[in-house]
């Protein structure tokens, strides 16, 4: 098998993020879900990469800093974030992962349907 060209991997990359975020819609229900996929992958940066401004947020995942406000504003109410004054710069605040954060980004079972990082035998 010979590598794929750049410019094609860069042609068929598009639809393979289509297709991947299809899957991942199809394998986990909103009524299975207690978390948006958003909120999870905000826990999941917060959790590996410590703690950051909403600002910091928002860019890291390329949304407004007003949806990622909204984002950290769920997690928070769910207890999975907490929030404290930057000790460098009072006027920032830092979020961090809460213990109930990251047993919670450790487990995908609670986010999804055990085992949506299986291949499907759908096509």
């Amino acid at each position: 098998m010979t590598a794929a060209l750049p410019h094609d991997v860069a042609r068929r990359l598009p639809r393979a993020i289509v297709r991947l975020r299809a899957r991942l819609r199809a394998e986990s229900a909103l009524g299975e879900m207690r978390f948006t996929w958003s909120q999870v992958s905000t826990l999941g940066r917060i959790a590996e990469d410590g703690t950051a401004t909403v600002s910091a947020l928002a860019v890291a995942e390329h949304v407004r800093p007003q949806s990622m406000a909204e984002t950290v504003a769920a997690l928070r109410n769910a207890g999975l974030v907490a929030a404290k004054s930057d000790p460098r710069d009072g006027r920032k605040t830092l979020m961090s992962v809460t213990p109930a954060g990251r047993k919670l980004s450790r487990t995908s079972a609670r986010i999804g349907k055990p085992g949506w990082k299986q291949p499907s035998n759908k096509t």
